[in-house]
């Protein structure tokens, strides 16, 4: 898609932060939706600068929200109760699979357990029930080296075992008949 000649993004806040700050680093911004697609984006930025380490301008991406749900995070095949999470280290939600349109881009209700161990380890497993789907999950997170944003994939415990259960019951049935006619 061609973009247009008047397009600036100097009222932006990534713009902004790069050009009043040197040491940022990249910057993920709130979802939003793109001036050129229409798609809600994710934009990562850094500073450009110039020999002199002055300004020089941004190097910004968009990156549809789709693209990381529909693509990456579905793949993934965390089962029926399992979910996938990318969350800003201020503890805003940027991207979820199972998709929650209504907290994309709000600060998350509870505070992540994932966030609340980055001072143990940045990068672990637990088990908890989540706060918002009373759901007890396995969960893996990890702080990305180069964003500020965490990832996280959880798997219910029910949906991990369930292979395993349906075994147990297969072979309770199957001693339960062997036992009945030992008698």
């Amino acid at each position: 898609m061609p973009v247009p000649p008047t397009l600036s993004v100097a009222d932006r806040a990534f713009f902004s932060r790069h050009r009043e700050t040197s040491d940022v680093g990249v910057l993920i911004s709130m979802p939003r939706k793109s001036l050129i697609s229409g798609y809600t984006v994710l934009t990562l930025s850094r500073r450009l600068e110039d020999e002199n380490g002055s300004f020089a301008g941004v190097l910004a991406a968009d990156i549809p929200i789709e693209t990381l749900t529909g693509t990456f995070y579905r793949a993934l095949n965390v089962g029926p109760k399992g979910s996938a999470d990318l969350v800003r280290i201020d503890g805003t939600l940027l991207a979820r699979e199972p998709v929650l349109p209504e907290q994309r881009g709000a600060p998350v209700v509870a505070k992540p357990a994932s966030l609340m161990r980055l001072d143990e380890a940045p990068a672990g497993i637990y088990r908890g029930t989540t706060h918002v789907e009373n759901v007890e999950r396995i969960t893996g997170y990890r702080l990305l080296r180069t964003f500020p944003a965490i990832v996280s994939v959880s798997i219910a415990v029910e949906d991990a075992l369930a292979e395993w259960y349906e075994q147990v019951h297969e072979f309770a049935a199957f001693w339960s008949l062997c036992d009945r006619k030992s008698t």
